[in-house]
Protein backbone atom coordinates (compact mmCIF):
# COMPACT_ATOMS: atom_id res chain seq x y z
CA UNK A 1 0.00 0.00 0.00
CA UNK A 2 2.85 2.17 1.05
CA UNK A 3 4.61 1.98 -2.61
CA UNK A 4 1.29 2.12 -4.17
CA UNK A 5 0.80 5.53 -2.54
CA UNK A 6 4.21 6.21 -3.45
CA UNK A 7 4.02 5.52 -6.75
CA UNK A 8 0.91 7.59 -6.85
CA UNK A 9 2.55 10.49 -5.64
CA UNK A 10 5.61 10.43 -7.87
CA UNK A 11 3.64 9.95 -11.00
CA UNK A 12 2.19 13.51 -10.48
CA UNK A 13 5.71 15.04 -9.84
CA UNK A 14 7.50 17.84 -12.20
CA UNK A 15 11.07 15.42 -11.38
CA UNK A 16 11.52 13.29 -14.45
CA UNK A 17 13.38 10.71 -12.53
CA UNK A 18 10.45 10.40 -9.89
CA UNK A 19 8.17 10.24 -13.05
CA UNK A 20 10.06 7.17 -14.65
CA UNK A 21 10.61 5.11 -11.50
CA UNK A 22 6.61 5.71 -11.23
CA UNK A 23 6.32 4.25 -14.70
CA UNK A 24 8.05 1.31 -13.77
CA UNK A 25 6.51 0.21 -10.91
CA UNK A 26 2.78 1.35 -12.32
CA UNK A 27 2.93 -0.05 -16.01
CA UNK A 28 2.98 -3.97 -14.62
CA UNK A 29 0.18 -3.58 -12.68
CA UNK A 30 -2.22 -1.74 -14.95
CA UNK A 31 -1.50 -4.24 -17.57
CA UNK A 32 -2.69 -6.81 -14.64
CA UNK A 33 -6.15 -4.95 -14.56
CA UNK A 34 -5.62 -3.43 -11.19
CA UNK A 35 -8.14 -0.23 -10.97
CA UNK A 36 -5.75 2.30 -8.77
CA UNK A 37 -2.76 1.59 -11.51
CA UNK A 38 -5.15 1.87 -14.26
CA UNK A 39 -6.11 5.39 -12.78
CA UNK A 40 -3.01 6.49 -11.67
CA UNK A 41 -0.69 4.87 -15.00
CA UNK A 42 -3.86 7.24 -17.13
CA UNK A 43 -2.77 10.17 -14.86
CA UNK A 44 1.05 9.73 -14.97
CA UNK A 45 0.25 9.80 -19.26
CA UNK A 46 -2.25 12.81 -18.84
CA UNK A 47 0.44 14.84 -16.96
CA UNK A 48 2.25 15.02 -20.25
CA UNK A 49 1.97 17.73 -22.99
CA UNK A 50 2.78 15.05 -25.61
CA UNK A 51 -0.59 14.18 -27.97
CA UNK A 52 0.20 10.54 -27.89
CA UNK A 53 0.38 10.55 -24.60
CA UNK A 54 -3.04 12.48 -24.60
CA UNK A 55 -4.31 9.11 -26.42
CA UNK A 56 -2.63 6.47 -24.05
CA UNK A 57 -4.21 8.52 -20.85
CA UNK A 58 -7.48 8.07 -22.72
CA UNK A 59 -6.36 4.30 -23.06
CA UNK A 60 -5.73 4.11 -19.68
CA UNK A 61 -8.28 6.17 -18.15
CA UNK A 62 -11.23 4.34 -20.09
CA UNK A 63 -10.00 1.11 -18.83
CA UNK A 64 -9.91 2.31 -15.39
CA UNK A 65 -13.51 3.64 -15.86
CA UNK A 66 -14.93 0.36 -17.71
CA UNK A 67 -14.26 -1.80 -14.25
CA UNK A 68 -16.62 -2.46 -12.22
CA UNK A 69 -14.35 -3.20 -8.66
CA UNK A 70 -13.55 -0.20 -7.60
CA UNK A 71 -16.54 3.17 -7.62
CA UNK A 72 -13.86 5.50 -6.06
CA UNK A 73 -11.38 5.00 -9.34
CA UNK A 74 -14.61 4.93 -11.68
CA UNK A 75 -15.86 8.26 -10.51
CA UNK A 76 -11.61 9.50 -10.50
CA UNK A 77 -11.49 8.31 -13.78
CA UNK A 78 -14.64 9.74 -15.21
CA UNK A 79 -13.80 13.51 -13.86
CA UNK A 80 -9.81 12.73 -15.28
CA UNK A 81 -11.14 11.55 -18.61
CA UNK A 82 -13.80 14.25 -19.33
CA UNK A 83 -11.17 16.42 -18.99
CA UNK A 84 -8.85 15.47 -21.93
CA UNK A 85 -9.73 16.80 -25.26
CA UNK A 86 -10.00 15.18 -28.17
CA UNK A 87 -11.57 12.15 -27.22
CA UNK A 88 -11.78 9.19 -29.60
CA UNK A 89 -15.46 7.33 -30.37
CA UNK A 90 -14.69 3.66 -27.68
CA UNK A 91 -13.96 7.03 -24.62
CA UNK A 92 -16.89 9.61 -25.74
CA UNK A 93 -18.89 6.30 -26.19
CA UNK A 94 -18.03 5.04 -22.12
CA UNK A 95 -18.25 8.55 -20.63
CA UNK A 96 -21.67 9.06 -22.53
CA UNK A 97 -22.80 5.48 -20.69
CA UNK A 98 -21.54 6.37 -17.40
CA UNK A 99 -22.68 10.41 -17.21
CA UNK A 100 -26.89 9.68 -16.56
CA UNK A 101 -25.79 7.09 -13.73
CA UNK A 102 -23.43 9.65 -12.15
CA UNK A 103 -25.45 12.58 -12.22
CA UNK A 104 -28.70 10.47 -10.52
CA UNK A 105 -26.27 9.11 -8.27
CA UNK A 106 -25.87 10.02 -4.44
CA UNK A 107 -22.64 11.59 -4.28
CA UNK A 108 -23.02 15.30 -4.88
CA UNK A 109 -19.65 15.96 -6.28
CA UNK A 110 -19.94 13.25 -8.78
CA UNK A 111 -23.44 14.42 -9.72
CA UNK A 112 -21.63 17.90 -10.30
CA UNK A 113 -19.08 16.33 -13.01
CA UNK A 114 -21.82 13.93 -14.77
CA UNK A 115 -24.14 17.07 -15.62
CA UNK A 116 -21.11 18.95 -16.26
CA UNK A 117 -20.55 16.49 -19.17
CA UNK A 118 -23.91 15.99 -19.99
CA UNK A 119 -24.36 19.77 -20.67
CA UNK A 120 -21.45 19.57 -22.95
CA UNK A 121 -22.38 17.23 -24.57
CA UNK A 122 -25.64 18.31 -25.11
CA UNK A 123 -24.14 22.09 -26.22
CA UNK A 124 -22.69 19.78 -29.12
CA UNK A 125 -25.92 18.53 -29.88
CA UNK A 126 -26.22 15.60 -28.35
CA UNK A 127 -29.62 14.40 -28.69
CA UNK A 128 -29.76 11.30 -25.28
CA UNK A 129 -27.56 14.89 -23.74
CA UNK A 130 -30.47 17.10 -24.76
CA UNK A 131 -33.11 15.16 -23.31
CA UNK A 132 -30.93 14.48 -19.94
CA UNK A 133 -31.11 18.25 -19.13
CA UNK A 134 -34.78 18.52 -20.39
CA UNK A 135 -35.27 16.29 -17.30
CA UNK A 136 -32.71 18.16 -15.24
CA UNK A 137 -34.23 21.54 -15.17
CA UNK A 138 -37.89 19.88 -15.17
CA UNK A 139 -37.01 17.98 -12.26
CA UNK A 140 -34.52 20.97 -10.46
CA UNK A 141 -32.06 18.21 -9.96
CA UNK A 142 -29.33 20.29 -8.19
CA UNK A 143 -30.32 23.52 -9.91
CA UNK A 144 -33.48 25.97 -9.56
CA UNK A 145 -36.37 24.07 -11.06
CA UNK A 146 -36.64 25.59 -14.62
CA UNK A 147 -39.66 24.68 -16.77
CA UNK A 148 -38.63 26.70 -19.12
CA UNK A 149 -35.04 25.58 -20.11
CA UNK A 150 -36.44 22.29 -19.41
CA UNK A 151 -38.85 22.87 -22.36
CA UNK A 152 -36.04 24.52 -24.21
CA UNK A 153 -34.07 21.76 -24.30
CA UNK A 154 -36.92 19.09 -24.32
CA UNK A 155 -37.47 20.90 -28.07
CA UNK A 156 -34.39 21.19 -29.14
CA UNK A 157 -34.32 17.11 -28.48
CA UNK A 158 -37.76 16.38 -29.91
CA UNK A 159 -36.31 18.67 -33.11
CA UNK A 160 -33.04 16.42 -33.62
CA UNK A 161 -33.44 14.20 -36.72
CA UNK A 162 -31.17 11.38 -35.48
CA UNK A 163 -32.60 9.08 -32.76
CA UNK A 164 -36.29 8.42 -33.02
CA UNK A 165 -36.18 7.36 -29.37
CA UNK A 166 -35.38 10.22 -27.80
CA UNK A 167 -37.89 11.95 -30.06
CA UNK A 168 -40.00 10.62 -28.79
CA UNK A 169 -39.62 10.76 -25.25
CA UNK A 170 -39.01 14.13 -25.66
CA UNK A 171 -42.24 14.61 -27.12
CA UNK A 172 -43.92 12.60 -24.70
CA UNK A 173 -42.10 15.30 -21.73
CA UNK A 174 -43.34 17.95 -23.82
CA UNK A 175 -46.86 16.61 -23.58
CA UNK A 176 -47.44 15.35 -26.86
CA UNK A 177 -47.65 11.80 -27.36
CA UNK A 178 -45.86 11.69 -30.81
CA UNK A 179 -44.15 14.60 -33.24
CA UNK A 180 -46.93 16.88 -34.13
CA UNK A 181 -48.22 16.17 -37.97
CA UNK A 182 -47.16 19.06 -40.49
CA UNK A 183 -49.58 20.99 -41.78
CA UNK A 184 -50.58 19.73 -45.00
CA UNK A 185 -49.45 21.69 -48.09
CA UNK A 186 -51.94 22.33 -51.16
CA UNK A 187 -50.54 21.73 -54.55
Amino acid sequence: ARLDHLARMMSTSKDETSRIEAFKYLEPKSQSGEPNSLYWLGQWYAASTKPEDQKNAEKWLTMALAQDANVAVKAWAFSSLAKLNGLGPNATKILDEQAPKFAKGKDETMKKVGYAYLEQRANAEDPDAMLWMGFRFAEGDGIPMNKKLARDWFLKAALQHKNQIVKNKAFEALGERHPPPFPATET
